[in-house]
């Protein structure tokens, strides 16, 4: 279902990093035997490989996607932790195409995609990464006034280097490139913050209004609750707490 890519220019070392998203979507273009973001190219198949990598999409009824959580509720918050770059690549570049793949079905369903639509896709993303193992994954949003604006934070620990992944569905409606990921520091993010307005985590896999926003998202969990933490308290519990997921 996920297809394999060339290794990442610059993670060989981490620092804040910014994704070529050009260079992975001429390859995942490549594979998919398409003009992307050309929809007049795609094909059923297309649509298919689409539906199978980012199961969730904002208004449409299907049957539920879900997720078996078994003994994560008592481990949050939490972050990834990563033995080797090869690990944290792997995350990025599933990330990067569950995002793709929702790029390829969200003007469908959404009017004027990406503008406006930053709620929604994030939500749509995130729930996609649950379902396929990126369990760490959560929603965050600037919010206030016209510069509000979704997207998904990946906390994540390697060796000494605390990091935070940033996948954004819509970047490019404000001229950035389409699906940007980047990998940023507490300080990076926080300078984030000083130029837009005040970042919220508004939910997590585990909390009770995940369950309302996500649509046909079918969860296996006994927890409850919501995030009462501010972000950075969140961020520090996570780093404290970093977890092996296939040991979870």
């Amino acid at each position: 279902m996920f297809y394999d890519f060339s290794p990442i220019k610059g993670l060989d070392r981490l620092d804040e990093f910014i994704l070529d998203s050009q260079q992975y979507e001429d390859e995942l273009s490549a594979h998919l035997g398409i003009t992307f973001p050309d929809a007049a190219t795609f094909t059923r198949d297309t649509y298919d490989w689409a539906i199978r990598v980012c199961p969730i999409i904002f208004g449409v009824e299907r049957e539920e996607a879900k997720i078996k959580i078994s003994g994560l509720e008592a481990n949050a918050p939490f972050s990834r932790k990563f033995d080797s770059l090869e690990e944290l690549q792997a995350d990025i570049l599933k990330a990067y195409q569950i995002s793709f793949a929702h790029y390829v079905l969200a003007p469908r369903f959404m009017g004027k995609f990406p503008e406006g639509c930053c709620t929604e896709s994030a939500k749509g993303v995130l729930g996609s990464m649950w379902v396929n193992g990126l369990y760490y994954a959560l929603f965050a949003a600037s919010d206030g006034g016209e510069q509000g604006h979704c997207y998904i934070l990946m906390p994540f620990v390697f060796e000494d280097f605390q990091g935070l992944i940033i996948v954004d569905p819509t970047a490019d409606q404000f001229g950035e490139k389409r699906n940007e990921i980047k990998i940023v520091t507490i300080k990076g993010l926080e300078n984030i913050w000083q130029k837009s307005p005040e970042l919220v985590i508004h939910f997590t896999m585990f909390d009770d209004c995940a369950r309302k926003e996500i649509p046909n998202l079918g969860f296996i969990s006994s927890y409850s609750g919501e995030p009462s933490l501010k972000p950075l308290d969140y961020l520090a519990q996570a780093y404290a707490n970093p977890q092996k997921l296939k040991e979870l």
